[in-house]
């Protein structure tokens, strides 16, 4: 399964099956800049919406925001 940071207002046209798009949020919380909407594409390219998600890491401080992580590790 594969997973992509995608922007918040960006389409999801054709969606690559076996994929999750995590759609940027920009809610600020606390500082933190960790919530996305995920959108899961089976196997079929079906989309399904998980709803929202938080993503975190260990060590994480209100520098760094979980999508530039992801996106560095995604490359």
């Amino acid at each position: 399964m594969d997973f992509y940071v995608i922007g918040s207002q960006k389409l999801l046209n054709k969606a690559r099956p076996n994929s999750v798009y995590l759609h940027i949020d920009h809610w600020n919380d606390y500082s933190f800049f960790t919530l996305f909407r995920a959108v899961l594409s089976d196997n079929s390219a079906r989309r399904h919406d998980l709803g929202m998600v938080k993503i975190g890491f260990k060590g994480q401080d209100v520098s760094i925001k979980t999508r530039e992580t992801l996106e560095i590790e995604s490359n």
